[in-house]
């Protein structure tokens, strides 16, 4: 699960979360993402004029991807692509209803999740001895950031890092700093827990692990 992190906010600011968007591990659909992909992908998408952010892959934009966010003691998250996945940055939208329930919802912790929205340019399969075979992800245009109850991916999940002032729970300096201690501590796990899965695949015969190569062209897709 997710340790929910909420710190103090002024008034009238919005909801800002913070996650992983997709992690390089295979999903519940067998695919697999690259970090090359991920990250050509994420930097095209963060220079372009939409930075979509929506709910459960429908058409109703709730929020934007931020490219960073600072908190009132300097400290900064980033947008971008790391050894673990893409790392997103999210600020909700606060001028529409359905966003508003959005943001009730994530912190009554029924949305604690994320899944991307994209279309895959290039994928080819690929073999492992733990997990069989699957599709590797190599090229891909990414469309949207969408928050959901349960991911497509496993591991993608985000926090709550501001929250308005009149809804926010009261915390002292002390327990912010905890909070962002534990947060810390869940994504270094996760990062470990990715590292061991791909040391336990790196002895594989590279002629079984190239499954096939044929490029494949696909529609739209969640992951």
């Amino acid at each position: 699960g997710s340790e929910l992190v909420i710190l103090k906010g002024s008034r009238n600011q919005p909801l800002v979360i913070a996650g992983y968007a997709s992690v390089d591990v295979v999903d519940k659909q067998n695919d697999l993402i690259t970090l090359d992909a991920l990250k050509d992908a994420s930097d095209k998408f963060m220079k372009g004029e939409y930075k979509n952010v929506m709910i459960t892959h429908s058409n109703v934009q709730v929020g934007e991807v931020l490219n960073n966010w600072r908190d009132s003691k300097g400290n900064v998250l980033k947008t971008g692509v790391d050894d673990t996945g893409l790392f997103v940055v999210i600020k909700m939208r606060q001028d529409i209803e359905k966003a508003k329930e959005v943001a009730r919802d994530i912190r009554k912790g029924k949305l604690r999740s994320f899944s991307i929205g994209g279309q895959a340019l290039h994928k080819a399969n690929k073999y492992d001895a733990d997990i069989g075979t699957y599709k590797e992800i190599d090229k891909l245009e990414l469309h949207e950031v969408t928050i959901c109850e349960e991911g497509i991916n496993p591991e993608a999940k985000f926090e709550i890092i501001k929250e308005n002032k009149n809804e926010a729970i009261n915390m002292t300096e002390t327990e912010i700093e905890k909070a962002l201690g534990e947060f810390t501590d869940v994504v270094e796990e996760l990062r470990k827990q990715v590292n061991i899965s791909k040391e336990n695949g790196a002895d594989l015969d590279e002629e079984s692990a190239e499954y096939s190569g044929e490029e494949e062209v696909l529609d739209e897709a969640d992951y």
